[in-house]
Parts: C-alpha cells; sequence; structure tokens
C-alpha cells in the first residue's frame, strides 16, 4: 500500500471544516449561512487548485482531478437526494399535524415524567428500525422528537 503525501489542499480542506465546526458550535451566525460559507470556500479551493488523483487510487486506474465539478456532482447522489426527500417529508408530519394527537397523549400522559416519554419514543421508533433502513426512520422521526422534547420543555439538544 502506498502512502499519500498530504497536498496543501487537504490541509486547507481541515482547515474549512474546522471553521464550519466552530462556527456551529458559537451559533454566531446562522447555519444555512455557515453551510453556505463552506461549500462556496470548497469550490472556490478545488476551482482555482483542483487536486490530482494518482491512477492507482483512483477506482478506475486512471488519474481523476477533484475540481469543483466533482464536489458538485456529489449533490446528485440519489442517496442524497432520497434522505433530503425524507426530512420534508418529516418535517411535512409535523406541520400539517398529522401526529398532533399522538404527541399530545405521548406529552399528557407523562408530563411528570419527560425521561420516560422520551424513552418509550425511542423504544416505538426502535421497532420498526429492526425491519427496516434505519435512515429513513431517523430523518423522519428526528421532527417528531424535537417536537415531543419541546412540548415537555426539554432541550433537543440534550
Amino acid at each position: 500500500m502506498m502512502a499519500l503525501e498530504p497536498s496543501w489542499q487537504i490541509w486547507a480542506t481541515f482547515a474549512l471544516i474546522a471553521g464550519a465546526i466552530i462556527l456551529y458550535a458559537t451559533e454566531r451566525f446562522p447555519l444555512e449561512q455557515t453551510s453556505l460559507a463552506l461549500l462556496a470556500g470548497l469550490l472556490l479551493l478545488f476551482h482555482f487548485a483542483p487536486l490530482e488523483m494518482p491512477g492507482d487510487i483512483a477506482t478506475d486506474g486512471q488519474g481523476r482531478m477533484l475540481d469543483a465539478r466533482a464536489l458538485l456532482a456529489g449533490f446528485a447522489d440519489p442517496a442524497l437526494i432520497a434522505v433530503l426527500a425524507l426530512m420534508v417529508v418529516g418535517q411535512g408530519l409535523i406541520r400539517t399535524g398529522a401526529l398532533d394527537e399522538a404527541i399530545r397523549i405521548m406529552t399528557r400522559r407523562f408530563q411528570r415524567s419527560p425521561a420516560l416519554a422520551l424513552s418509550l419514543t425511542l423504544i416505538a421508533i426502535a421497532a420498526p428500525s429492526a425491519f427496516i433502513n434505519n435512515t429513513p426512520i431517523v430523518v423522519i422521526f428526528i421532527p417528531v422528537m424535537a417536537t415531543i422534547a419541546d412540548r415537555l420543555n426539554k432541550a433537543p439538544r440534550g
């Protein structure tokens, strides 16, 4: 196995990601602005300084260029589009009120014990995860769990 010498583009990418993590953690700017700034930074970096991958690393045996076009091609991945569509479905379930009655029953019965309510909800979500793909379950139920936590006066992030 050949060891790769790190290029300056890799270190610049790490610096951009570290900067984005710091901005996410400090919440100084909205998440959307930080994400767009990171994307713009990566696109500019690899547009003006594409990274050439040697032929023995590329899957087809030929050298490839990691440039802005290759970065944007990743957004056309069907798996990414499916996850984003499921996030829309999850938000739609919450905003249309389709799950309001179930959430209301859950929060009313367990108002005195929010930990028990969240635990039972997690168990109810884990049950279908045993039989179908976990990604759609997680993506759809993120807004549900956030709503339950909000109604039980618990912070969704911990």
